[in-house]
């Protein structure tokens, strides 16, 4: 089949026409919508595969031009987007859109979407008893293409979630629920990296538009010290301490007016800062610091935690008054080891992600790959699987991802997490040489990247910890970022 491709992202353009060529269809493509009907009066095609937001026309412009067909037989249009536009979806279909996806593009799910297309021309041009007769010679669709599954919802600056999971999906569907009354506070309860702000944000935005203007504001407790906490929380009036600005300053609840107060690690919130954030959320009343105005606030409260609250309530710890207060709805996230189906969505996502901002081939994750990355206790959860593929982009090139890209979480899975046993100097370090050559480049590449990912990315730890510096990293894995496409 004939496909014309449209996309003004050269690397996504490439990447693209890869994945269509190795299906066996011919694949013409444009980087914007003159040039792109131009090439569609000039030339036969069966297929357009377009993104909606490309210059000079839209997908949609485009959408309506093809309408008025040059012959019998109309090509096929299937849009995709970066943006979760939903009137832009609807319009596609109500001006005759055979399809339309969402970046990243599922990969697996774009291939038999047009090979379904395929079949149905073959159908048209084709007497049905003769059909078979005819048919394309297409090819079969790898094996290594993931199971991606479309992404069910799209947070405001967040981008997609999967909802996989049943009990992500359950904290997801009530999410409108409590976003139509600001007067419930929410706890959300979860290991670190689970995507407990993600839900924050869902419960705020919920899809609804009439929203989008309303602030969400984030704070972090473990960062508020008692001499921090009224102003910052609360704000203070002209000339109420030494040092203050003159005009005064607007406290976290005065952003989140109409809106949301995200509290992080609430649990970290030291215990006599409680009982000031218990009177404020139960009355919705606070006076500014050096102020004499009482304020009345109308804010939604959402506390996280990655601690068990209930055991630091019972040790004293947390105050009990204040965790019935926050405790109206209880969300509980599970790891992400507990949620099995989500693990190669979120990769496949994060590997596209990245591969596109760093120019990279990567589009598909092997199954020997999606093996290993499922068998991964996470302990990091989200955020470790993020920083593993970002560290992977960054370190490798290839179309697909690999068990040999894996290193910093391949072995026992008993031991893979346990901390190394410290190195006290380089006498202590023993390894067999090998017998004809030793690829120090490699070993240096494959040590620097599993430390990487043992610190989530941190480039400054991850120095210290290889006792080298900082600078001097960084100018290797540039080195090796720039040089990747040699190692395909």
């Amino acid at each position: 089949m004939r496909i014309l491709l449209v996309d003004q992202e050269r690397h996504h353009l490439q990447n693209a026409k890869s994945f269509l060529n190795g299906l066996g269809h011919q694949v013409v493509t444009a980087d914007n919508g003159s040039k792109a009907l131009d090439k569609y009066y000039k030339g036969d095609f069966q297929l357009i595969l377009t993104d909606a937001n490309i210059p000079d026309l839209t997908g949609l412009d485009l959408l309506d031009k093809i309408n008025q067909p040059k012959s019998d037989i109309k090509p096929y249009v299937i849009l995709y987007s970066a943006h979760a536009d939903a009137d832009c979806a609807i319009q596609a279909f109500r001006r005759g859109a055979y399809d339309f996806l969402m970046k990243p593009i599922n990969w697996k799910y774009l291939g038999k979407i047009i090979n379904q297309a395929a079949g149905h021309l073959d159908q048209i041009k084709t007497p049905h008893n003769l059909s078979n007769m005819h048919r394309p010679d297409l090819k079969q669709l790898p094996s290594d293409l993931p199971e991606t599954n479309i992404p069910n919802i799209v947070i405001k600056d967040i981008g997609p979630v999967f909802l996989n999971s049943s009990v992500i999906k359950q904290i997801y569907e009530l999410a409108p629920v409590l976003h139509a009354d600001r007067t419930i506070p929410v706890l959300i309860e979860g290991e670190t990296g689970t995507g407990k702000e993600l839900i924050a944000r869902y419960i705020h935005f919920a899809n609804h538009s009439d929203d989008t203007y309303r602030p969400f504001v984030a704070v972090n407790c473990s960062t508020l010290t008692h001499n921090l906490f009224e102003s910052e929380i609360f704000g203070y009036e002209a000339g109420a301490f030494t040092g203050a600005v003159s005009s005064g300053k607007k406290g976290k609840f005065d952003l989140a007016e109409g809106g949301t107060l995200f509290l992080d690690e609430i649990t970290e919130l030291p215990i006599k800062l409680q009982a000031k954030l218990l009177r404020v959320i139960q009355e919705k009343k606070y006076y500014r610091l050096g102020g004499l105005k009482q304020i009345q606030n109308d804010v939604r409260i959402i506390c996280a935690t990655n601690k068990n609250i209930e055991e630091l309530v019972e040790n004293k710890r947390f105050r009990s008054d204040l965790f019935y207060r926050i405790n109206t709805v209880h969300l509980k996230v599970p790891p992400l080891r507990e949620r099995i189906s989500d693990i190669i969505p979120l990769a496949q996502v994060f590997l596209q992600e990245f591969s596109i901002a760093r120019k990279k081939d990567f589009v598909s994750i092997s199954d020997p790959a999606a093996r290993l990355l499922h068998s991964h206790p996470w302990p990091g959860n989200i955020r470790q699987l993020r920083s593993v593929i970002n560290s992977i982009t960054l370190l490798h090139n290839d179309t697909a991802l690999k068990v040999k890209h894996l290193d910093a979480i391949r072995g026992d899975p008993q031991n893979r997490n346990k901390n190394p046993v410290p190195v006290h100097s380089p006498d202590s370090i023993r390894f067999d040489l090998p017998a004809d050559r030793l690829p120090l480049e490699k070993v240096n590449k494959d040590v620097i990247t599993r430390v990487l990912a043992m610190h989530n990315g941190n480039i400054s730890k991850t120095a210290r910890y290889l006792d080298i510096s900082a600078r001097s990293l960084s100018y290797k894995l540039k080195k090796w970022d720039s040089g990747s496409s040699s190692d395909k």
